[in-house]
């Protein structure tokens, strides 16, 4: 399958959704897909059916079918204003690197994707529901460290 680029329509749905779940529009201009994942790029046309074994092209910032579900360098290009949770021990930082769920009971949160961050840093997204953040990280992201 190769990288499709997103029409302007598109494009801007994915910003007004973006804008609505974590309060900052990213103001995205050039974006490809391949299947559900979204890439950023600098907008230079290509054909890429030229290149052989293309797999992507740009930055994968996240995946798009009815919400957004940011990956961590679509979350570090986000920085939300609302709907992020902010860790504040440097132990549960590491066990969300590690692929560990989080307990809360943060009433900044709406259901749906959030943004975990820590001492100024990005470390990714899960889903908030119930008082428990899912971990999204994907498998190869995730620190081995005991």
């Amino acid at each position: 399958m190769f990288p499709q680029k997103i029409k302007k329509n598109k494009t801007r749905e994915i910003n007004k959704k973006i804008e609505k779940r974590f309060g900052v529009n990213p103001g995205f201009k050039h974006l490809m897909s391949v299947g559900d994942w979204i890439y950023i790029y600098t907008g230079k046309e290509q054909d890429f059916s030229e290149i052989p074994n293309i797999i992507s092209a740009g930055l994968n910032i996240g995946k798009f079918k009815n919400e957004f579900m940011p990956t961590i360098e679509g979350a570090q290009i986000i920085n939300p204003k609302k709907n992020y949770f902010l860790l504040e021990h440097y132990e549960d930082a590491l066990k969300w690197m590690q692929g560990e769920d989080i307990l809360t009971e943060d009433k900044n949160c709406n259901a749906g994707y959030v943004i975990i961050k820590y001492n100024g840093d990005i470390l990714g997204s899960g889903v908030y529901e119930r008082g428990i953040i899912r971990n999204r990280l994907a498998k190869n992201r995730k620190l081995r460290y005991k």
